[in-house]
């Protein structure tokens, strides 16, 4: 398996794999939501404040996403956020 972080492209695409849809850029962002959330994904991921800021926000998503989604990119973005299983 691809062990590079994704790219703020990726961790899109596979968030609107499962369900969000995107509603906007704003301040450098691309905002998604499902309906009861949002989230904000940086155009790009430089620091690592912003990078663990991103990843809490995604693993409520990504962790409750079992293997019902065969997506590639979501796969990938799971493996770097659970990089052991």
């Amino acid at each position: 398996m691809d062990t590079r972080k994704p790219t703020s492209n990726e961790i899109v695409r596979s968030l609107m794999a499962l369900g969000f849809r995107v509603t906007g850029v704003r301040k450098r962002q691309t905002v998604l939501e499902n309906g009861r959330s949002r989230v904000s994904v940086p155009l790009r991921l430089g620091s690592k404040r912003r990078e663990l800021q991103l990843k809490k926000q995604l693993e409520t998503y990504f962790y409750q996403a079992s293997d019902l989604t065969n997506n590639l990119h979501v796969e990938k973005v799971k493996q770097w956020l659970f990089p052991s299983g």
